[in-house]
């Protein structure tokens, strides 16, 4: 995975200045007056919050890019990263090393791109003609404490006849809190409980074990958001909204294999 590129550092590099607007980004509350006026631009990430929410109390004409957002229905730029697509590689992943009883651990469900990802674990299932029980879908935030607390539930799970033999992770830190529960209560991985996982984030190559995940190129999707936004801020003409998913791909590494 490139270095992680912020929109910080591309605004740098160009030349320009950078306004956070972080009451927007954080959706507590409507963007002041005084704010607008500062603003040149704005991008936009907020996979928990709705963005026509937000982008109603933004000055008409500012150029906006909006990332990872249920957002195409707006007239802005929208730029994703392929979350079910990526998801879908992850769980065929595991289908294809043989495991048929695959457990998720979920984001939230008002975040949209844990509920790609989500989407992505059911059609899989689906396709391959497997199924899963309802306590097989363990919902959390994307955090180590969420995953170490589904973790404890799959220990369970797994100790139970016809428990899971593998489980697909909605994000890197939600595996790794996880797996060090289930490595705790003296079980494998990936001999009792294959992993597969979403993000790559720099330690996941040497986690014990390495994560296999989905990579996330933060580099070009830093540098995509920073250089469309910057277009729109060079023209006062009429546009028409650009919508792009970047693709991702799957490293495989030793927290995935057979079951045994």
């Amino acid at each position: 995975m490139g270095k992680a590129v912020t929109i910080r550092h591309v605004a740098s590099k160009a030349g320009v200045p950078v306004t956070t607007v972080s009451r927007a980004m954080n959706a507590s509350g409507p963007v002041g007056r005084a704010t607008r006026e500062r603003v040149d631009g704005l991008v936009l990430m907020m996979p928990g919050v709705q963005p026509r929410d937000v982008v109603g109390s933004l000055a008409v004409g500012l150029p906006v890019v909006i990332l990872n957002a249920n957002a195409e229905d707006l007239a802005f730029d929208v730029l994703s990263v392929d979350n079910y697509g990526g998801a879908r590689l992850a769980v065929e992943h595991l289908v294809k090393l043989g495991h048929e009883r695959i457990a998720v651990l979920a984001g939230e469900e008002s975040n949209y791109d844990a509920s790609l990802r989500l989407d992505a674990w059911r059609d899989v299932l689906a396709e391959h003609g497997l199924s899963a029980p309802g306590e097989w879908l363990l919902r959390g935030d994307f955090s180590q404490r969420a995953g170490a607390a589904a973790g404890h539930r799959l220990v369970d799970l797994v100790h139970r006849p016809g428990g899971p033999t593998a489980a697909f992770a909605s994000s890197d830190y939600v595996a790794m809190g996880a797996i060090a529960v289930v490595i705790a209560a003296g079980l494998g991985v990936p001999d009792d409980l294959a992993f597969a996982s979403f993000d790559d984030i720099p330690i996941s190559s040497c986690f014990n074990p390495p994560l296999t995940t989905v990579n996330v190129d933060t580099h070009a999707l830093g540098t995509r958001a920073a250089a469309w936004l910057f277009e729109r801020m060079a023209t006062s003409e009429p546009v028409v909204p650009r919508h792009e998913v970047l693709p991702v791909r799957l490293e495989v590494r030793a927290s995935s294999g057979p079951p045994r």
